[in-house]
């Protein structure tokens, strides 16, 4: 600013306000101090400015990415945040537990307005965010639902989108279908396996199966158990894509012919699902959505526009996706 003033001949307090638009400048010394300040390469030293006014335009993300679903969420709340002039700092914590609380910390050092997170399991207790409450920093969880914890939360319609799964495969006349269920620890699972029950149980004759093992990776093996522990079963609605994948090609080592023999429908609608051969049908979570709509929750609560004591949750749409893993019966 000292250069800036001896380049234009205004005082700091007259370049002060025009950088920090405070105060009223006239618009052609405006414009001259803005001018000099883009040709002498100036820009705003954000932590000075956050520790005068408390704003840091940061927000963390801790939310995993080592999948297209997560990626595309990630994607939503770049994009959205950018539009805001605000900065995301991502963190992507191990499978330990400990790790993410230690990324929790390192983002409330960094003195982040709020924080996104999709936490690793969703039995976390209150004292695991103790830090977060007594500081009251706005929160935000995405995918999986807290119990023990009041969050604001964002995520797909999950149970909307396996009732949805579901009827598919009874209105292509399947009986016995079974669902190939996900580690029920994380809320999407459970979700899904219980919109697969009740839409069942809306179906006099269908018979419903719900595997043994939980599936939310490729692991060729449990789904070759699968399906020799359920040889009756005609087709199969599978916890996400990547299980569906694996059930595919179980069958073809068992010699099932997908559709003619078995369908198979997943869900999130990642890329894997069109590469396969047949293309795998199901259930689009539309996660750059639910990127976007976790950074609109956010600044509800950082603009004061929700009570602090009062948690919204917000459901995206679940929209079915048709390929040729699924077919019409032929028993």
């Amino acid at each position: 600013m000292k250069d800036i003033a001896k380049d234009i001949g205004v005082s700091i307090t007259t370049i002060s306000r025009v950088l920090h638009n405070k105060g009223e400048i006239g618009q052609a010394t405006r414009e001259k101090v803005l001018q000099s300040a883009e040709s002498l390469g100036y820009r705003s030293n954000l932590l000075v400015n956050g520790m005068r006014t408390g704003r840091t335009k940061t927000i963390g993300v801790i939310v995993p990415c080592d999948e297209g679903f997560f990626t595309e969420i990630i994607k939503g709340i770049h994009n959205s945040l950018v539009q805001k002039d605000y900065v995301p700092i991502l963190l992507w914590p191990d499978h330990t537990g400990k790790s993410e609380r230690e990324q929790i910390h390192r983002l409330i050092e960094q003195r982040v307005e709020g924080i996104i997170i999709r936490p690793i399991e969703d039995d976390a207790p209150k004292d695991y965010f103790m830090e977060i409450f007594d500081r009251g920093i706005p929160v935000v969880t995405v995918d999986r639902n807290l119990p023990y914890v009041e969050f604001n939360f964002v995520a797909s319609d999950d149970y909307i989108g396996s009732s949805l799964a579901t009827e598919h495969l009874i209105s292509l006349g399947h009986k016995n279908i079974a669902h190939l269920k996900g580690p029920q620890f994380a809320s999407p699972a459970r979700i899904r396996k219980k919109g697969f029950e009740d839409t069942v149980a809306k179906h006099p004759g269908v018979v419903g199966t719900v595997s043994e093992n939980e599936l939310f990776y490729y692991d060729l093996s449990k789904a070759l158990t699968f399906l020799e522990k359920n040889p009756q079963i005609t087709a199969v609605f599978a916890a996400n894509d990547l299980a569906a994948a694996a059930v595919c090609d179980a069958a073809g080592g068992l010699g099932l012919k997908i559709p003619d023999n078995l369908s198979v429908i997943g869900y999130g609608n990642l890329p894997l699902g069109q590469w396969k051969y047949p293309a795998i049908s199901t259930v689009n979570q539309f996660p750059c959505e639910i990127g976007r709509s976790a950074v609109q929750l956010l600044f509800k609560q950082i603009e004061g526009k929700i009570e602090k004591k009062a948690v919204e949750t917000i459901l995206t749409k679940a929209e079915l996706i048709v390929r040729q893993s699924t077919a019409k019966t032929h028993k």
